[in-house]
């Protein structure tokens, strides 16, 4: 299955509806091109060799909704949820774990035994790892995978998860652009002489020409030069 399919088959599956053929003759307003085909000049055309370009499949499509019903049912989070989302919330939270789902309680609905969070589908803790392989498949950036995430599934703490797994992915570690960044090594505290230690750098532009400055670390007294 395309990506395409495969991202209209997980928003679709949050839904109840049906599908009907309608033949093209009985839609009135059809636009002209379908009733004014082009002649066929395929006799005079020159045939063109068959090539493959890729062939991809895809042995296991994404997680069903029975899958993540029944992974829900045995969470020991979820399943408490998901009996308040049908009995009634309580007045107060039991634990830390509940405090995600209480504090947004009016985002959250019942489907065919998922807990949804708006469209997306809340995943149970056995299946975020098996989520997080799926979304990691590409190697995408922290940023995309967020994004991707974002679109189809929600759990506490997701952000959190996509950053680590990334940080700590041997792959894609080894093609970042940027060298991580090194922490600041302030100069140590101590007692010094005046003048015995410089701090110099450049500034500017500054009406288009450039500064060369001079700070004694004693006594803080600067000095500057056009260059």
């Amino acid at each position: 299955m395309s990506p395409r399919m495969t991202r209209w088959s997980l928003i679709l599956s949050s839904y109840d509806y049906e599908l009907r053929y309608r033949p093209g003759k009985s839609i009135g307003a059809a636009y002209a091109l379908s009733r004014l085909p082009v002649k066929d000049d395929s006799a005079c055309a020159e045939p063109m060799p068959p090539e493959v370009f890729m062939l991809e499949v895809e042995p296991h499509g994404p997680v069903s909704p029975k899958d993540v019903a029944l992974a829900t049912a045995r969470d020991p989070i979820l399943s408490k949820v998901r009996t308040w989302l049908m009995s009634g919330w309580p007045h107060k939270c039991p634990s830390a774990d509940f405090a995600p789902f209480i504090s947004k309680r009016d985002a959250f609905s019942l489907q065919r035994d998922c807990i949804l969070f708006g469209s997306r589908v809340v995943i149970p803790s056995q299946l975020r790892q098996e989520m997080l392989r799926m979304l990691h498949r590409s190697h995408q950036g922290i940023v995309a995978t967020k994004a991707t995430a974002r679109s189809y599934m929600w759990w506490p703490g997701m952000a959190s998860a996509i950053e680590n797994m990334i940080s700590h992915c041997s792959t894609c570690q080894s093609v970042r652009h940027l060298p991580p960044r090194e922490p600041i090594h302030p100069w140590m505290d101590e007692q010094v002489d005046p003048w015995s230690r410089l701090h110099i750098d450049f500034a500017g532009p500054f009406r288009g020409r450039y500064l060369f400055v001079a700070m004694d670390s004693a006594s803080k007294w600067p000095e500057a030069k056009v260059v």
